[in-house]
């Protein structure tokens, strides 16, 4: 059994997207804004996340329902085409990540708070050659 990570969405899965509805809505128990560094997102029918230094992809920290959660990952790596036993063949790959949530202290000030989380990267066979980069790596800009 892999451990209960919180969940990184940048795209189709964040609050308010067609998937987040139809497989997280009313599934989480904690939903924050949050950015993964060293991450590029590329694509238009829907995005990939791609390793790239210096970049950072803008989106969700979620916290899955603990009764819910290996059903909703399961469910998630149906809809991403990940195959635990077999990445090389596996669309997204579901991998940890470091990612960045930025709190605001008593006094207004901002301080960042580290979380390691599941996120779905470009699996493997993805070819990004005619893929657009999406605007300041945020899916939100261009799925509105």
């Amino acid at each position: 059994m892999s451990r209960e990570h919180s969940l990184f969405v940048y795209g189709t899965l964040r609050p308010g997207q067609s998937n987040y509805r139809r497989l997280l809505a009313d599934r989480t128990v904690r939903e924050v804004p949050a950015s993964a560094k060293g991450l590029a997102l590329y694509g238009s029918g829907f995005p990939y996340a791609v390793p790239q230094r210096g970049a950072r992809v803008i989106g969700d920290l979620i916290t899955i329902r603990p009764g819910l959660y290996q059903e909703v990952l399961a469910d998630l790596d149906q809809l991403e085409g990940y195959h635990p036993g077999r990445p090389d063949h596996s669309h997204y790959i579901r991998t940890t990540r470091s990612v960045v949530v930025v709190n605001r202290t008593a006094n207004g000030g901002p301080w960042e708070a580290f979380h390691t989380a599941w996120i779905y990267i470009a699996g493997p066979k993805i070819n990004l050659t005619n893929m657009p980069r999406v605007t300041d790596d945020d899916w939100r800009a261009v799925a509105r």
